[in-house]
Formats: structure tokens, C-alpha cells, sequence
């Protein structure tokens, strides 16, 4: 059974802290551009009333979609920051501490 203590990697926490990140941005392109393509459709149909309640449905609901996936990814970003934080001040090299 491994002794707790001792360096700690977390390279690996850290590309994938990146990759979140990364993620949600992609994520957020496509929610915006999902909202510019409905919001051009409706601008194209003939009946103008219709459009402009088409257009306004699709905006609310691409801004919580955005909210909700810049919140969520934020918030799982910054968890496993912390812990990683957390991981590297509770590693010690202190000889002392293994037993």
C-alpha cells in the first residue's frame, strides 16, 4: 500500500482544466451561431409578426442555453482548479510525515 505524501502531478488535472475550458468556448460559438441561423430563417419568412416572435423565442432561449453552459463549465473549471490547489499544498516531501 503506497504512503500518502510526496510530489504530486498534476499536469494532467491542467490539460484537462484547459480542455473544459476549450469545451465551453466551443460550446458558446455554437449556441451564438444556432441563434444567428434561427434568427436569419425567421428574418426570411413573409409574415413578419410571426418572425419577430420566432426571432425573440430563439434569442431568450439561446441566452439561458449560453448562461446555463458558461455558468456550468465556469463552476466545474474553477472546482478543479481548487482542487488542485488543494493537491499541491497537501503533498510534502517532509520525511517526517510518511510514518
Amino acid at each position: 500500500m503506497a504512503k500518502s505524501g510526496g510530489a504530486v502531478s498534476t499536469g494532467a488535472a491542467t490539460r484537462l482544466v484547459h480542455t473544459i475550458g476549450l469545451i465551453r468556448w466551443v460550446a458558446l460559438g455554437l449556441i451564438a451561431l444556432g441563434v444567428l441561423s434561427g434568427t436569419a430563417f425567421g428574418a426570411a419568412m413573409g409574415d413578419f409578426q410571426l418572425a419577430g416572435a420566432l426571432s425573440l423565442a430563439i434569442w431568450l432561449y439561446g441566452a439561458v442555453a449560453a448562461l446555463v453552459v458558461y455558468v456550468f463549465f465556469g463552476w466545474l473549471q474553477q472546482t478543479l482548479l481548487m482542487l488542485i490547489g488543494i493537491a499541491k499544498n497537501t503533498a510534502s516531501d517532509n520525511l517526517l510525515t510518511r510514518f
